[in-house]
């Protein structure tokens, strides 16, 4: 899954790809699924580490909610990694077993968006269709 450069938005074909792990997830046996979301370096809107892991996690929630709105009933745990590595912003999908998923799930609620501040979901227009960010 892509996003739009320092949005919490999907890029082109997010919403296609969300409902395409939603399906097979609803056919396989795993017991949860890992949202990990990675970001680009601090800058702009993001300027700091802290911000960064902010936008990271608040991008894994709203992958949760989509994939739960697609269908996806198996344990989603949110992960928002930052920026971590050179390898750039990216959501990664890993599937886990029962033991992963229950240890991930006590941690689930430490990593909820901060309150007050409410998710909102974007569905981006394709690249070249509108205003960059």
């Amino acid at each position: 899954l892509a996003f739009r450069p320092g949005l919490i938005a999907l890029g082109q074909g997010g919403a296609a790809a969300v409902r395409r792990v939603a399906e097979v997830m609803q056919h396989g046996a795993a017991a949860g699924l890992q949202v990990l979301c990675f970001t680009s370096g601090p800058g702009g809107r993001w300027p700091t580490a802290a911000s960064c892991a902010e936008l990271a996690s608040r991008r894994a929630h709203m992958v949760r909610e989509l994939l739960a709105q697609a269908g996806c009933t198996c344990i989603i745990i949110p992960v928002g990694k930052g920026y971590a590595d050179e390898r750039g912003p990216r959501c990664e999908l890993v599937v886990c077993g029962a033991r992963e998923a229950s240890r991930e799930v006590a941690a689930l609620a430490s990593s909820a968006p901060p309150a007050g501040r409410p998710l909102r979901v974007d569905f981006a227009p394709p690249a070249g269709a509108g205003a960059g960010a």
